[in-house]
């Protein structure tokens, strides 16, 4: 976790006073983190729950799908750790979080990569019964030009996640 939330901060150079879409923020982990950088997170969950404990943490937030919610803002900087796998379309939701997205704006994402750690994790969740999808550098790339972004930086965090960090154009 620490190198995962090393690499996200990294990526995102957060300066203070950007707007910054927390997208599938759960209950602010990274929120917490965003505004400690002295960043105005804003964060977005399915779970009016996740949403309840963002806003514990002094943190604004909508609950909503990423796929289509519309908030009628834009934001610097987006970030979507850990929730791609979880949506029905990938493709949509990348789509919609770029229309939240200023131009010139930096979108990061932290997603589980088709590899042997990925595979357990997937294995993980289906247990569970939630099926997740796995992302190769190829498709990821795909759906973030497709999107009209440019990717400036991939690298792989660990076993099973990478970040990727794309700028809309």
């Amino acid at each position: 976790v620490d190198r995962e939330k090393r690499e996200v901060v990294q990526l995102l150079a957060i300066k203070k006073g950007e707007h910054i879409l927390d997208a599938g923020c759960g209950s602010g982990y990274y929120g917490v983190i965003l505004k400690k950088y002295g960043a105005v997170p804003f964060g977005v969950d399915l779970s009016e729950n996740m949403i309840r404990f963002l806003r514990q943490h002094g943190i604004r937030g909508s609950v909503g799908n990423i796929e289509d919610i519309q908030l009628h803002k834009t934001f610097d900087k987006i970030l979507a750790a850990g929730v791609l796998e979880f949506v029905a379309n990938p493709e949509r939701a990348i789509h919609n979080l770029t229309s939240h997205l200023k131009k010139k704006g930096t979108l990061v994402i932290l997603y589980p990569r088709y590899s042997i750690g990925g595979i357990l994790y997937k294995c993980y969740h289906l247990l569970h019964g939630i099926n997740i999808h796995l992302f190769t550098a190829e498709s990821i790339k795909k759906k973030l030009l497709c999107a009209g972004l440019t990717v400036n930086i991939h690298k792989h965090v660990d076993p099973i996640v990478s970040v990727i960090k794309a700028v809309k154009t």
